[in-house]
């Protein structure tokens, strides 16, 4: 998932996530700029139990940046 943005600034990302399982891998939230590099912003692995987690990310974002939400098995 990306999530564009036309306009540079500071932005605070918060979402709610949920990691229970068996199979359970990587949830990454990182910034894509200009297309090329990845930035890793927020990270968590493995299993979290049952219940959904809060989790806020400051982003620091130029002009034409993407934030990337990306969950690996």
């Amino acid at each position: 998932m990306y999530l564009p943005f036309t306009a540079g600034g500071t932005f605070c990302l918060s979402f709610y996530y949920h990691m229970f399982g068996f199979h359970v891998g990587v949830l990454d939230v990182f910034v894509l700029e200009d297309g090329k590099e990845e930035i890793i912003l927020w990270r968590m692995a493995g299993q979290k139990g049952r219940d959904w987690l809060f989790a806020e990310v400051v982003l620091n974002l130029h002009t034409n940046d993407k934030v990337c939400l990306n969950k690996d098995t």
